[in-house]
């Protein structure tokens, strides 16, 4: 597979291969129906359209709700985001998340140099 991790691209991901034992099918952005994606888009991040990868309001306001009330209330991640977690899985601390939106940026901008997928 090539190395670049455009967004355009669907995700392709082995069977379980988020580590978290979940089933992960390949497909083509051309076999999943473009109101699935709409959809997907609509509920996940609003905002897919038109920020860089990461969404700095969203970060923000599950910092804010994880300083306040002491847990993580609701994520911050776009649906970049989370392709970079399955990616390349990282702990979930504040280096990770730091982790994730570098790889997320760079999978907005066109490709990540070192990407493994």
């Amino acid at each position: 597979m090539a190395s670049s991790c455009s967004r355009a691209m669907a995700v392709r991901c082995a069977p379980g291969r988020g580590g978290d034992g979940a089933w992960r099918y390949p497909v083509t952005l051309d076999e999943v129906s473009p109101r699935y994606v709409e959809a997907l888009i609509g509920y996940e991040d609003k905002g897919f359209h038109w920020h860089p990868g990461v969404n700095p309001a969203s970060l923000a306001r599950a910092a804010w709700q994880w300083a306040t009330h002491g847990r993580i209330v609701s994520g911050g991640s776009t649906l970049t985001m989370q392709v970079a977690r399955i990616l390349e899985p990282v702990p979930r601390t504040p280096l990770g998340k730091l982790r994730q939106i570098a790889r997320a940026r760079c999978s907005s901008n066109g490709g990540c140099p070192n990407a493994t997928s």
